[in-house]
């Protein structure tokens, strides 16, 4: 159960990305998006980070599969 949920996420994540991007999948759109959820602007995205991303995102998931997704996306 714990690697299905991972990966509807994961999957919800891609799908909202994209249209956050208008559907491109350009280098320089991406990499603004990238800098926007990047709040310390460490180059890297955190495990706070990434939580304030998907709920920024409109995606309810539990905190403790937060850790599981940044290990499925790193």
């Amino acid at each position: 159960i714990y690697s299905d949920e991972i990966k509807r996420v994961i999957g919800l994540i891609r799908q909202r990305l994209l249209t956050l991007s208008g559907e491109s999948t350009e280098e320089f759109k991406l990499s603004k998006i990238f800098k926007e959820f990047d709040i310390n602007e460490s180059g890297a995205i955190t495990l706070d980070e990434l939580a304030a991303m998907v709920a920024k995102l409109g995606i309810s998931v539990e905190r403790k599969y937060i850790s599981g997704l940044l290990k499925a996306i790193d």
